[in-house]
This record gives structure tokens, C-alpha cells and sequence, in this order.
């Protein structure tokens, strides 16, 4: 990176700050669930996406274990380019029924 470039965004990054407009985004460590810790306090969790609790059930952290084992951990590429996993299959047809 440029010197000038260096300095242009440390400028503006630093004016953000001075104005209260820089974002410093919380640090969640572990699981979210009921409660969360968040910036290493253990504080009430209104906001998670995890309301029936799934993320911390023990039968779906085996389940994701052996899928990122079978599959890996990156989707590839979209289904429509490179084509479509069985389990997504399979999980369709369950989900039709």
C-alpha cells in the first residue's frame, strides 16, 4: 500500500472515530445461545438467531462434524454452476414430505 493511501485512510478512519461514527463490532467467544459472552462478559442474548437452540445441540454438532468430514467445509461454488450435494437432496425430499 501507498504511503498517501496509508495516510488518506488513517485520516478518514480517525476522523470516523472523532465523530462516533467508527463501528467496533462486539467479540462473542463460544457458542450463542440464552446468554452469550460477549467482549468476555457473560451478558443476556436478545438478538441471536439460535432461538430453538440448535447451535448447542449435541446431536447437530456430530451431525455438522461428519458432514464438514464427508463434504468438507466450503460450499464449492452455487449449486446451479457446479451442481447440487445429496444431502441437499435429501434434505428437500424430507422437507416436502
Amino acid at each position: 500500500m501507498s504511503k498517501a493511501l496509508q495516510d488518506f485512510l488513517s485520516r478518514n478512519l480517525d476522523e470516523l472515530k472523532q465523530k462516533g461514527l467508527y463501528r467496533k463490532l462486539p467479540v462473542i467467544t463460544g457458542p450463542t445461545g440464552a446468554r452469550a459472552i460477549i467482549n468476555g462478559k457473560s451478558e443476556i442474548n436478545l438478538s441471536s438467531n439460535n432461538y430453538l437452540g440448535l447451535a448447542s445441540d449435541p446431536r447437530l454438532k456430530e451431525a455438522a462434524i461428519a458432514a464438514a468430514k464427508k463434504y468438507g467445509a466450503g460450499a464449492g461454488a452455487v449449486r446451479t454452476i457446479i451442481g447440487t450435494l445429496d444431502i441437499h437432496e435429501e434434505m428437500e425430499a424430507k422437507l416436502a414430505k
